[in-house]
């Protein structure tokens, strides 16, 4: 059996240690990589669930405004699969060529968790509708 010279016994365990470290810095990246992409997901999913309650508040107000309910109320709240949603609603008459109609405003603010946390999200959507017949 051949002996390594003195100066080359311990470099096996040197290129060892280094190829464990440069692992564990790859598998470290990859764990963070993965849970943020995780979060990013969920809050996406958080995100689009509040803009569709919101805009489910918006048809929601537009049904009260429109006939046959005829009905425009300020301060409306919903809770939609979990996310609260605001519906307010405000009514202009108005007058053109001798005839009268309304014009509606109605807002909706939908928001998921509580703000600071992570898994808050909060949309606004507004619509202007009227009741004047073509």
């Amino acid at each position: 059996m051949k002996t390594l010279p003195r100066q080359q016994r311990g470099i096996s365990l040197i290129v060892a240690i280094v190829v464990v470290v440069f692992l564990s810095l790859i598998a470290t990246f990859l764990v963070r990589s993965v849970g943020s992409q995780q979060a990013l997901n969920t809050q996406s999913l958080i995100g689009q669930r509040a803009f569709y309650a919101a805009r489910a508040g918006l048809e929601w107000g537009a049904a009260q405004a429109l006939p046959p309910n005829n009905t425009c109320v300020a301060g409306n709240n919903l809770t939609i699969e979990g996310v609260d949603v605001v519906v307010d609603c405000s009514a202009t008459n108005v007058i053109e060529a001798s005839v009268t109609y309304q014009v509606f405003r109605i807002d909706a603010l939908a928001q998921s968790g509580i703000l600071g946390n992570p898994e808050y999200a909060q949309r606004r959507l507004s619509a202007r509708l009227s009741n004047n017949k073509p």
